[in-house]
């Protein structure tokens, strides 16, 4: 069982390229919204354009995991941001659940990274 409670979950908002790996999404979280997945201490979820299938990335102290969650049916939440505003949301690991699912996400944002 993965356990991710002890992580800061960031969703990426915009959608992503799914064919990239660990490595170019990981450089993608560091540019885009200055988070280091190999500290630890972070955990970031991205979505592709589709909302089929999400992949997560984060690191802990024995490697470097992603994890691919392709939807069979319906698709993952879709996120809305404005544009000024910067390109993920921090979630809790239960919201993280409910997402995987692929029902709506109802939360009351705690903050825009």
């Amino acid at each position: 069982m993965i356990n991710l409670t002890d992580y800061h979950l960031h969703l990426v908002l915009c959608p992503v390229d799914m064919r990239r790996g660990f490595r170019s999404l990981s450089a993608l979280a560091g540019i885009a919204l200055g988070v280091d997945v190999y500290d630890g201490h972070d955990c970031v979820i991205f979505v592709s354009k589709s909302r089929g299938v999400c992949k997560v990335i984060w690191c802990d102290d024995t490697g470097a995991m992603l994890l691919s969650r392709k939807l069979t049916h319906g698709r993952f939440a879709r996120m809305l941001a404005r544009a000024e505003d910067r390109s993920a949301l921090c979630i809790s690991s239960d919201e993280l659940k409910v997402f995987f699912s692929g029902q709506p996400i109802q939360w009351v944002p705690k903050s825009i990274i």
